[in-house]
Order: C-alpha cells, then structure tokens, then sequence
C-alpha cells in the first residue's frame, strides 16, 4: 500500500458546470458519486501535496480513488494500492499517469450526471475540476452586495485588471463597473467583478502574484472585518500576506506581508460611491440603507461611522448591526487552570445581563461557546447563540447580553482574553470570588490565563494516568524531555531519570507530561511540526497511541496526519512531521523497555 502523505488540509472535488461534489460510496468496490456538496466526510479526500499520488477517502483512508477497468472507464472506490495514482493538472483535469496523459483520457461526467467514467480527454466542462478546501456549496450561495474598495488614504479604488489574468490595479474611483465589486454581505468569499464576472484569484501565494480570474478555491478571501486591522484583504491561503501596492511607483497590486504602518494595505468597503459624501444628521437627514451617520454626520460603513458617536437615529450603528455565527465554528470550553473551572452562562434564555460564573466543566451547551470569528470576535453562548460575552462599563464585570449590544473580544497565543473595543491593557480575570469573572488591570497573572478547548477539559486532565517509558524498538531508544522550557523533546538513551520517565493515560487521549518538571509535549506551530516542552493544554493532547496511524504513533489532536519523528536531518531533536510507515522514528511504543 502506498503511505499517506496528503495536504494539511481536506479536499473537495468539484465540477461547476453540474454545481456538485465527488463522494465516496459507503461500500467498497463501488462508483463514486456525484451529489449536492455538503460537510459530510464522504465529500472530501486527502489529495498528496504535489498533486499527484492515490486520492483517499476521508471516510475512510484505507479507500482511494482507482481505474477498475480501463476499456470501459470504470472508475470505483476500492483499497488502496500503487495503481491508485492520480494527478490534478493547473488546468482542472484529474488523470492517472500510469495510462498516459491527460491529452488521452481524464476524469469525466457520466450521461446522468450522478458518477464519473474515464473517457477521452477534451477539456470539456464535465472534466474540469476544482479542488477547495471548505464546502463549495457555503462559498457560492452567499448572499452578496455590490460595494466599491476604498483606500481613504490614497482616496483610490480598486479595477479589475483589463485582461483575464492581468493583475488588479488601484487607480481613481469611476463609479463604473470596472471598480465596482460583488462581495459577501458578512463572512468570508469572494471578491467579483461585476462586470466581467472574474474574481481576485491568487496565481501564487508564494510569490503574492493576484490576478482576475476563476471564482475558485484560490478566490476565496477573508471577511475584512475579521481581518487583523479591520481594513485588510487577505486570501485565505495565507493570513500573513495582505493586499498592496506592487511598489511605489506602479499601481497593480501584489499580497505583501502585512504592516499596519502600510498606507496601501488599507482598504475599505463602500456601499455608496467613495467620492459622494453624503452628509446626515439633525436637519440633514439619514443614511442610506445598510449606511452607518457618524458624530460628525457623514454616512459610511467603517468603524468611524458605525462606533462610538454613531447616530442611530439616521442610520445603523455598531449596536444594531446584526451579528452572525461563522458557519464553521465549533463549540469550545473556556478554561481557568488555576481554579480548574470553565466559563458558565446562561440556564435560561431570560438571565442575559447576568455576570459570568466559573463552575466545575462539564459536557452540557452552559458551558460552550461559539467564538466567531475565531479568535477574534463575538463570544456566543452555545445555549442561546443571540446572547454574547459582554462587559458592563458600570462596574467592569463580565456578563452575558444581547449580542447585537455586545463587545467583541481576541483570545490571543498567550491566553489572555481583552474587549476589542476597549482596548489589551484590560483582560478578562477571575473576580474576587472564584467563581465570577471581571475586566482588571492585565497582568497576565494565572487568574488572567485562560485556554479554549474542543473538549470537555476534565477528560483530559482528570483522566486516569500511568508512569510510563515511551520507546522506540526499532532504533532501541526513548523519548526525553526537553532540557528547559519551550526546548524540543529529544531521543536518547534509556534510563532510570525523571526526564527519561512521562505521566500518560492509562487509556485514550490525552497529556504526555514529563516527570521531571511537569512540562508536557506542546504543539507551537502544527503545521511546521514544532513540539516544544511547555504547559498541559489543549495544544498538549496526543491522541491514544493504540488508535494511531500505525498502532504505535504519537500524534496530536490538533491535526490526522502528522506523526512524532526526527527534525530533518537531526538525529536527536524531534517534530510533527507527515506520518510515513516506513520511518523507523515515528514507531513508538508504552511499555518499560527491556535490556
């Protein structure tokens, strides 16, 4: 069987000209199916990272995609093996190298529409595919509005480039349909040309090459209000470059990397033409629709118009703007490792206004939340998604209210959580009593250090554990913790030291937390593969070594596909790297290792 070694991030397989997915069929030796996309792991495959290699189901990865019978272009879901191989071109065909090119023969619509055949290659619709990482379905059926893109410091807008492919360019704002944009009312999407119909495509994120063209996975771009600074366009295939100018003296655009103090990267979404002020107030008038009458009484939709001095009377302000959940957010606990109690709101819909309490975890919806967009946003309470974390100005406690009237907040890396709209010299901290919350002075004091998990954190930290050795047998060697804090584990010998020995579960998943000082195994960064000797958190859970990869891989939670091995070329040092059986470093076993 060929080993695993697919991208970070799960694939749908897509074809426009039918508007549906490719689906794995629930038996083996089946034909895929052509159907309505939706988030079911049946809809998505683990595609290798160069494109070419076996395309596994991620219902279930021992199932690929396979050319059962060539003649007939039978294409099934069967086990998976070395002629299993398939490659997806720049110009969206599917085709296995092991019989020919794709100018022969590719992937193909059936008549019915309902499955797909290996038949002669025309570079039709029906054989044109793309490849998204989130439910094509969500990103295409969005409610839209047409706008302009402003940059008030430059007073410019942004054109479509004048070709298919040409780059984007800013330039003075027409109000014609070159520089007007259709975009999503709220969420992430993408940004279309009203007139041609192309969208801001990213050619090379790499390189930060952006161009006009197919409204596809690489178009898909990050709601600005979620962005860093609120004023960004940022592609969702890398948050740390933002939309810019080429240089100072030409005025195509290209993604850099974000700089707040870059008077190019910010850009704004105009619902009226950028070089009409229109004026509102007492006397004057109101807005608009969907337009915010600032103090000064000038309508617009940025936070000078819409945030402190907004005039609800002749226009939407902050306060009536309807907030919305991220369809992908999941439900999270909010921990306090010092008091060991989560955050608890709400046990009927008529308590909002009431102050937060700190109670022991547990599973029921009280204490979860819904954090959208992730980290930074509107705190919903998962009981009743229209209340939202809230400050009250009055007396700086914390509570639950209306999340139309609410603050939004930031969970930052280092476990601090502040109001957006107040400002990070104050933090969210336990109140005087254990079990209610306030906003204080940040200190970063361990009243003050909070972490979001995917799970109850009891079954993890109070879960059953067991001194044990972890061992490689094949290289006759033992996991040992890192020397100091925020240092690597290592591989070395076996022996009798605290920094040879780990407290981990008996059973399931959970924390592998040295003897020696306590640090436990920690992901930094999942996708470089850093694992660093730090706090038992939810970035510390290692799934249960019996249920790995190969029965004996230590894996985090926080991504499938990722197994403990060397760094490199480093012999000792050790990271998360891409699960492979036939690297002798990632075997790993729970036992006392024999002489």
């Amino acid at each position: 069987m060929t080993n695993i070694n697919y991208e970070v991030k799960r694939k749908w397989i897509y074809n426009a000209s039918i508007d549906k997915c490719l689906f794995a069929p629930s038996k083996i030796n089946s034909k895929p199916i052509l159907k309505d996309c939706d988030d079911s792991y049946e809809s998505q495959w683990y595609i290798p990272s160069n494109f070419t290699g076996p395309f596994y189901s991620v219902a279930n990865t021992n199932r690929c995609l396979n050319i059962k019978d060539l003649n007939k272009g039978i294409i099934e879901v069967n086990y998976c093996n070395d002629s299993n191989i398939f490659k997806y071109t720049v110009d969206g065909m599917i085709y296995s190298p092991n019989y020919g090119s794709s100018s022969s023969k590719c992937m193909s619509i059936d008549d019915n529409n309902n499955t797909i055949y290996y038949k002669s290659c025309i570079k039709s619709n029906n054989q044109i595919w793309s490849l998204w990482d989130r439910n094509p379905s969500k990103m295409l059926k969005q409610k839209t509005q047409i706008v302009w893109i402003y940059n008030r410091y430059l007073n410019k807008c942004i054109f479509r480039g004048n070709n298919y492919n040409g780059r984007p360019y800013y330039y003075e704002c027409w109000n014609t349909n070159y520089d007007k944009w259709e975009i999503p009312i709220s969420g992430d999407g993408f940004i279309k040309n009203i007139e041609k119909g192309w969208c801001l495509n990213v050619y090379d994120i790499d390189k930060g090459d952006i161009i006009m063209g197919e409204c596809n996975n690489n178009s898909t771009i990050k709601d600005i209000n979620s962005t860093y600074n609120k004023e960004s366009i940022i592609s969702t295939l890398n948050e740390n470059k933002c939309l810019d100018s080429y240089n100072s003296d030409i005025n195509t655009l290209v993604l850099n990397k974000c700089n707040k103090e870059n008077i190019a990267q910010h850009w704004e979404i105009r619902t009226s033409f950028p070089y009409d002020i229109i004026k509102c107030g007492k006397g004057v008038g109101n807005c608009p629709s969907g337009q915010c009458c600032s103090k000064e009484g000038i309508c617009g939709t940025m936070n000078d118009h819409c945030g402190t001095g907004c005039q609800s009377t002749y226009g939407k302000c902050q306060s009536n703007i309807p907030v919305t959940i991220d369809s992908n957010a999941k439900p999270k606990w909010i921990y306090n490792a010092s008091t060991d109690k989560c955050l608890y709101a709400l046990e009927t819909s008529n308590q909002f206004d009431k102050r937060l309490r700190l109670k022991d975890c547990e599973d029921n919806k009280r204490f979860k939340w819904l954090i959208s967009p992730y980290p930074k946003g509107y705190f919903h309470s998962a009981t009743f998604t229209d209340y939202c974390l809230n400050v009250n100005t009055a007396n700086n406690k914390m509570e639950i209210n209306d999340c139309d009237v609410s603050n939004t907040f930031e969970y930052t890396i280092d476990g601090i959580i502040y109001s957006t709209d107040i400002g990070d010299e104050k933090c969210m901290s336990i109140g005087n009593g254990i079990d209610n919350t306030k906003l204080e002075t940040c200190t970063k004091s361990d009243a003050q250090l909070w972490s979001v998990w995917d799970k109850n954190p009891y079954e993890i930290t109070r879960a059953p554990t067991r001194s044990v050795w972890i061992y490689n047998r094949k290289l006759k060697k033992c996991l040992i913790a890192g020397a100091k804090y925020s240092y690597r584990p290592q591989i070395g010998e076996c022996n009798n030291s605290k920094s040879a020995k780990w407290s981990v579960p008996i059973s399931g998943d959970g924390f592998f937390k040295s003897l020696n000082e306590g640090w436990c195994l920690n992901i930094s960064n999942i996708y470089k593969g850093t694992i660093l000797m730090k706090e038992c958190n939810t970035y510390s859970i290692i799934k249960d070594i019996n249920t790995s990869f190969n029965g004996n891989s230590i894996m985090s939670s926080l991504m499938d596909n990722k197994c403990l091995g060397f760094l490199d070329s480093d012999n000792v040092k050790l990271n998360m790297n891409i699960c492979d059986k036939t690297k002798n470093d990632q075997y790993w076993e729970i036992n006392i290792p024999s002489a």
